[in-house]
């Protein structure tokens, strides 16, 4: 794969945006545990509503776990959403005396990875997101979209599951293109390689996919989309 073609192409096409995440580390920590399983706007919607009633990340600690399933309601599984912001808020004052990432600006990648992963509700793609939005590192995040598009370009395997490809295309991709390829991808999955019905057509990246290549030979007559498909 040519990785910086690849990158400059998305980019001219979707211009990198952050699709809403936070550049403070706390704040997209907890920020990214409310859009789990949660539409983007109702998360953000949810989001503002903690901020505007808390005083900090720390006036988590001060709110009974009713009390902030209240706050929480409409964002979906509110009591198992609730248990895992109290008991992060918990371990990180623990840890580091507030309700507070600061001190991870100062740790090796693989160890703010190791720390991440270990807090209630944290998958390694949330934790990667947070390393990449809130503290700048060079990492990629595999989302669906990101998986399902770089699977049609025949990066990785198109039958590996979701936490395995996560795993590979997080040790495969240059990480000083993990963010541009990262938000790039997430839109190009929103609003062109969708799940069903990708628009082949319309896609600024179609000379590097396998899907889009079929898709080609289709219309030029030289195989049914059909046969082409299963080709890929």
């Amino acid at each position: 794969m040519d990785w910086e073609g690849l990158s400059r192409a998305l980019a001219a096409r979707y211009g990198s945006p952050r699709h809403g995440n936070p550049t403070d580390p706390t704040d997209c920590l907890f920020y990214l545990m409310l859009s789990r399983k949660t539409p983007i706007r109702t998360a953000a919607r949810v989001y503002k509503r903690l901020r505007a009633t808390l005083r900090g990340w720390d006036g988590l600690l001060g709110l009974t776990q009713v009390e902030l399933v209240r706050l929480l309601w409409g964002s979906g599984l509110e009591e198992i959403r609730a248990g895992h912001l109290l008991a992060v808020a918990g371990l990180l004052r623990d840890r580091f005396g507030a309700v507070t990432l600061e001190p991870l600006r100062q740790w090796p990648d693989d160890e703010c990875l190791a720390f991440l992963m270990s807090l209630p509700g944290m998958g390694m793609k949330t934790a990667l997101c947070v390393m990449l939005y809130g503290l700048d590192r060079p990492v990629f995040p595999a989302d669906a979209h990101c998986i399902r598009v770089l699977k049609r370009m025949g990066v990785i395997d198109a039958r590996l599951a979701h936490r395995p490809a996560q795993r590979e295309l997080a040790r495969i991709v240059p990480g000083h293109l993990g963010y541009v390829l990262h938000v790039n991808l997430v839109a190009h999955g929103q609003q062109i390689c969708t799940a069903r019905c990708p628009r082949c057509a319309e896609c600024v990246v179609a000379n590097y996919c396998l899907l889009g290549e079929a898709a080609q030979q289709a219309a030029e007559g030289q195989l049914p989309y059909g046969e082409s498909l299963r080709r890929t």
